[in-house]
């Protein structure tokens, strides 16, 4: 799949449409947060929950984003 953006052809990995499919927008911007090495602390604080609420919150996101795309 491509998409054409100032005359340059940007390919999208499938495997986002699929996580797409599988977690909510607010899922994402934790994702996206983490990968961005945003601390637990700093996540929780945005979510109005503790550090280790947000820590939990991210690990079973990855364990289940993992499962459902086999990586």
């Amino acid at each position: 799949m491509g998409i054409t953006a100032d005359d340059e052809e940007i390919v999208i990995d499938p495997r986002y449409d699929a996580l797409l499919q599988i977690v909510t927008s607010d899922e994402l911007q934790l994702l996206v947060w983490r990968s961005e090495g945003v601390p637990y602390r700093a996540i929780g604080q945005w979510l109005g929950i503790n550090r280790e609420a947000a820590k939990k919150r991210a690990l079973r996101l990855t364990r289940r984003v993992r499962g459902r795309l086999g990586d």
